[in-house]
């Protein structure tokens, strides 16, 4: 068994569903409490109040203070799930109390630089360190990367991503996807922003240029507004979108044009919705299997640094 502790209990830490919404593993502490190997031992949160409301929902011991709960549990796996500003204290606190594993939110620190020390700690200490991009441990698009790769839908053509909350917090996921599906990013340019987040993360419209696809666009929206991540790529054969935070895939076919039809249209093949309401579930027991040997991490610090480097690249350019 593999003792687990969560610092942060807040909705992705634990509040995003409840332990009666078995069909839904939307939080770290629903994905431990699953786990057969793992046990959910404790949360801390500087707000104890947090604590002591998400221990009640799905067991564990409530502490106020880190320092205190990783001294008195000595946690095997460390969930951070703390704001964004804060993940680079409260991971070397963590590393000085090494655990087996952390599973850390997005991004890993706020700077790049400092995102290198705490993996270069990490892996001096032994320590494996995921990064929670979470839709790389989505079945449908593992499925989907398989098949671009493959070029079973011919070449990319282009793709488009819409989001918005900033290019670091938010824009940091369609980043990662790109690189997912289409390798290194080559060169990138920032085109505008707008401060729909915070000040030193702004939402930024991009260019980039990938290994297998040379033509990718950032699209950035307005939080203040509503929020929406979307993707649209285009290969030769197929169409492919991925809407409403990427929960629907969408798949387009050429056809002949029902109008006109001496011209060819694009024509829904199928649309599926994806298991990301479980991909945290599938995430945990990635950690799980990597603890043993069996398999390398899915999203590893490594990959996350390098997003760190392009968001913070076109914070800098805009």
């Amino acid at each position: 068994m593999y003792k687990a502790v969560i610092i942060g209990a807040g909705n992705i830490g634990a509040f995003f569903d409840s332990s009666s919404a078995r069909a839904k593993v939307l939080t770290h502490a629903h994905a431990y409490s699953l786990h057969p190997k793992v046990e959910l031992a404790a949360f801390c949160d500087k707000n104890k109040s947090k604590a002591v409301l998400a221990a009640r929902e799905w067991g564990g011991v409530a502490y106020a203070d880190v320092r205190t709960m990783l001294a008195k549990e000595r946690p095997d796996i460390v969930s951070v799930c703390t704001p964004d500003a804060s993940h680079a204290e409260i991971l070397r606190l963590v590393i000085a109390h090494p655990p087996k594993a952390i599973f850390c939110e997005k991004p890993l620190t706020t700077n790049y630089k400092a995102s290198q020390r705490i993996a270069s700690l990490c892996d001096k200490k032994g320590i494996l360190l995921a990064v929670n991009y979470t839709r790389r441990w989505e079945s449908v698009i593992i499925d989907l990367r398989r098949a671009i790769n493959s070029r079973r839908y011919g070449a990319p053509i282009s793709a488009a991503c819409t989001y918005n909350k900033g290019v670091l917090h938010n824009g940091s996921h369609a980043i990662d996807l790109m690189r997912y599906f289409f390798g290194e990013v080559k060169s990138h340019r920032a085109l505008n922003k707008r401060v729909d987040w915070e000040k030193d993360d702004p939402t930024v419209d991009a260019f980039l240029k990938l290994e297998r696809c040379d033509s990718v666009h950032l699209i950035g929206a307005d939080c203040r507004r509503y929020p929406v991540f979307e993707i649209d790529i285009l290969l030769e054969k197929r169409r492919i979108t991925l809407s409403q935070g990427c929960n629907f895939v969408t798949e387009y076919k050429i056809g002949k044009n029902p109008i006109f039809p001496c011209r060819k249209a694009l024509l829904v093949l199928k649309k599926e919705e994806t298991s990301l309401k479980t991909a945290m579930k599938n995430a945990v027991d990635n950690i799980v299997r990597a603890l043993k040997g069996a398999e390398a991490i899915i999203s590893p610090a490594s990959s996350a640094i390098k997003v760190q480097m392009i968001c913070e690249g076109l914070i800098r350019d805009a």
